[in-house]
C-alpha cells in the first residue's frame, strides 16, 4: 500500500463519521432492515434537540444536529453496532 492510499483511506473514514442525526437514523433503519431487527424512532421521547432511537432491545438518544466523531461512535456502541457494519 502506498502512502497516498493510506491517506485516502483515513480521509474517507473521517468523512463517513461526520453526519447529521437525521442521516444517522436513516442509516440505522437501513441497518436494522438488513439484519431483521425492529426499529422504533420517537422524537417526543427526547429532551430538547434529542430523540429516542431503539433498534431491537437497545436504544440511544440521537441529537438532531451534526454528530461529532466521538458522539457517532458512542451511538453505535450503545446500539451494539460495529462501525464497519454500519
Amino acid at each position: 500500500m502506498t502512502a497516498r492510499g493510506s491517506i485516502d483511506n483515513r480521509t474517507h473514514r473521517c468523512d463517513d463519521e461526520v453526519m447529521t442525526g437525521k442521516e444517522f437514523v436513516r442509516r440505522a433503519r437501513r441497518y436494522a432492515r438488513k439484519h431483521g431487527l425492529v426499529v422504533y424512532f420517537d422524537p417526543r421521547r427526547g429532551k430538547g434537540s434529542h430523540a429516542r432511537l431503539q433498534i431491537g432491545q437497545r436504544f440511544t438518544m440521537v441529537p438532531y444536529g451534526e454528530l461529532k466523531p466521538g458522539t457517532y461512535r458512542n451511538l453505535l456502541r450503545q446500539l451494539g453496532i460495529h462501525q464497519e457494519d454500519f
